[in-house]
């Protein structure tokens, strides 16, 4: 199976690409460097208008976006909006001229989608809500909707917070938890949905072998916690004591709209696409996977 992937340098990205190469699997990375252009690297820039030129491939992965950690200023959010929305356009309209379409494009998304939904259970049949990320979502998913007359198969990843000690969100929580400074944040009641690195990547290439998936597909665990559930388990994870709380007002002056929408917030997903079609996770659990990810000397690295 040939497959294309954009944004495979980030997190995601090479921990997929990776696992697909590890599975004999033929991968094509789609890169913004000239440099790196070869058999295995083609080139293209959003930012400039320039399609890559891609051969016949089997799937077509799109992971292109801007980290969304750090203050949201003005910039920063048309950074976040513009980085989407460019790349997933240029590929829809590449694909569409291309002679032979792959038969699946997996676009990223995330339930940002579904904004800030308290303790109601959400499902892929939800609407969306109405913050800047679940707007910017929506439009991102709509730059790919065009595809699903020329693909087989459209599918968006719909990715709750992925935990894993190389990075994303768990790394930045790791510091101040290991030396003891952690604490729930705000009331604590605000639903985290999470998945484990190693079921994110197994969850994608389900997706690929069952043809029966397409759409809006959530990833993420069978059980959301709290922010105050998240803040007890990692606590005893890393064996250390979570005595501190940040009241929301205060978090909110530190972060602002980032801080209130991403962690303040909060969005109770499940996985139900993935659970009618047999996908099984290895992590169900929090404490689980929070286990694995600080196992050995990586967690510890900063005492």
């Amino acid at each position: 199976m040939k497959i294309a992937i954009s944004g495979a340098g980030g997190f995601l990205g090479s921990a997929l690409r990776q696992e697909l190469q590890e599975r004999n699997m033929q991968i094509i990375t789609l890169v913004r460097r000239r440099q790196l252009k070869d058999a295995g690297h083609i080139y293209w820039s959003p930012k400039n208008n320039i399609k890559p030129d891609l051969p016949p491939v089997d799937v077509l992965i799109n992971l292109s976006g801007e980290n969304l950690f750090g203050i949201w200023t003005r910039r920063k959010k048309e950074q976040i909006y513009s980085s989407r929305i460019s790349s997933t356009r240029l590929l829809a309209d590449t694909v569409s001229r291309m002679p032979v379409p792959p038969a699946l494009f997996i676009s990223a998304s995330a339930i940002g989608y579904y904004g800030d939904q308290g303790d109601r259970i959400i499902d892929e049949s939800c609407p969306r809500g109405n913050d800047f990320l679940a707007r910017t979502c929506a439009d991102w998913e709509k730059q790919a909707t065009a595809l699903k007359t020329i693909c087989q198969r459209v599918v968006f990843l719909r990715s709750g917070v992925v935990l894993s000690k190389k990075g994303g969100f768990l790394q930045k929580m790791l510091f101040p938890f290991t030396w003891g400074l952690g604490g729930k944040i705000g009331s604590g009641d605000q639903y985290l949905s999470w998945i484990h690195l190693q079921d994110w990547i197994a969850a994608v290439i389900h997706i690929i072998k069952h043809h029966s998936l397409s759409g809006a597909v959530n990833l993420v665990a069978p059980r959301a916690v709290t922010n105050a559930h998240l803040t007890r388990a990692l606590a005893g994870a890393v064996h250390r004591p979570a005595l501190f709380h940040i009241p929301g007002s205060v978090f909110g002056l530190l972060t602002g709209e980032m801080g209130k929408t991403m962690v303040l917030s909060g969005t109770r997903c499940v996985p139900e696409k993935l659970h009618v079609s047999g996908f099984e996770f290895q992590y169900k659990s929090i404490e689980n996977a929070l286990a694995d990810c600080v196992r050995q000397d990586q967690a510890y690295h900063y005492l």
